[in-house]
């Protein structure tokens, strides 16, 4: 290859739409991924970024990866959120013979020859989830989902742990993908009481979920997350200033944000680091390991990121909640349940 040779690189996510937060963070960290190889002299080739925006809808999924593959020369594409998005471009990439990189969580139960999923899959995430939660809470869960590949199979997977453990789902219930009407649920969970809550929902269904249980906790001993705790597979950091306060106590098995976040290269995610940093008090205990410690920057890391600024990585805290995150802790006894528990 001729070096400074240019090779087009899709670049798949939705920034508007009912998961919003999240399709804008990824763009953002595959720009500043294909910026630093660009900048790189290991390399003799560039990236250029071809980016389209599908507005969530799913059927523009395929219509963009189309142009991308037929018009734009790419052969490579990075994105797609959702299980749903992911499978609508399977088609475009066999015909035009291209490949996804997937990058966000995976529910398994699907292989395919041009898709490489970087993301958890199920052993990686719930599997270990449960192990640490159901010994210390309790086994007595409920299922919450959006109505869509996600949440169903997620939701299947742990009815399966579940019953193997000699567990029970107390319900299990589905909304549509961005729906905010969500009272009946925190309803149904303020009657039955289980001993956690598996939240499968996305996007702004789940941002009022959580809302709507900090609320109940507030008034509910019985329902605050060292007691009853929420447990998710697919919540990301990115997410935070969207959920606010709410997500603090949430139990995810993601031990680390990307290393890219720890260092934002343009003018205005930096700005976006210091308006935020006041916040960080409220929103560092949001998510807390299930097992070992946090993966801190490698030395290697940061000796290889010459233009690090070390003195940002505080104020970048903040998209960093489980760094300063307490040890996962058992229910206190000091919380009185009520005797219908088994």
């Amino acid at each position: 290859m001729m070096r400074g040779a240019e090779i087009p690189l899709g670049v798949l996510f939705s920034g508007i739409g009912a998961y919003a937060p999240i399709g804008r963070a990824a763009v953002e960290g595959a720009l500043i991924a294909i910026e630093e190889v660009n900048a790189s002299d290991l390399f003799d080739f560039r990236f250029r970024a071809v980016v389209a925006d599908p507005a969530g809808k799913a059927d523009q999924y395929a219509v963009l990866a189309r142009q991308m593959m037929a018009e734009g020369g790419c052969r490579h594409i990075i994105g797609c959120q959702t299980p749903s998005s992911r499978k609508e471009v399977l088609p475009v990439l066999e015909r035009h013979q291209g490949l996804l990189w997937y990058a966000t969580p995976y529910e398994g139960f699907e292989s395919h020859e041009r898709v490489i999923y970087t993301g958890a899959c199920p052993n990686q995430n719930i599997v270990r989830l449960f192990a640490a939660i159901l010994p210390g809470f309790g086994k007595r869960a409920f299922l919450a989902g959006s109505n869509y590949i996600w949440g169903w199979e997620m939701n299947r997977i742990a009815r399966e742990i579940l019953v193997a453990r000699e567990g029970s789902v107390l319900g299990e219930r589905y909304v549509a993908v961005g729906n905010v009407e969500i009272e009946h649920l925190v309803a149904e969970i303020a009657q039955l009481r289980p001993d956690f809550v598996f939240n499968n929902l996305i996007g702004d269904s789940s941002y009022a979920f959580l809302r709507a249980l900090h609320e109940l906790a507030a008034v509910d001993p019985t329902f605050r997350p060292e007691v009853m705790p929420v447990l998710s597979c697919n919540l990301t950091e990115a997410e935070l200033s969207s959920i606010g306060t709410a997500a603090a106590g949430v139990i995810s098995p993601r031990r680390a944000i990307s290393r890219r976040w720890i260092v934002r290269r343009t003018a205005s995610s930096l700005r976006g680091c210091e308006r935020g940093a006041p916040e960080s008090d409220g929103l560092a205990l949001a998510f807390r390991p299930c097992s070992r410690g946090p993966i801190r920057p490698s030395e290697r890391w940061r000796r290889r990121s010459r233009r690090a600024d070390p003195s940002r990585w505080k104020r970048c805290a903040i998209f960093c909640p489980i760094w300063n995150s307490p040890p996962l802790s058992r229910r206190p006894p000091s919380i009185d349940r009520p005797s219908t528990r088994r």
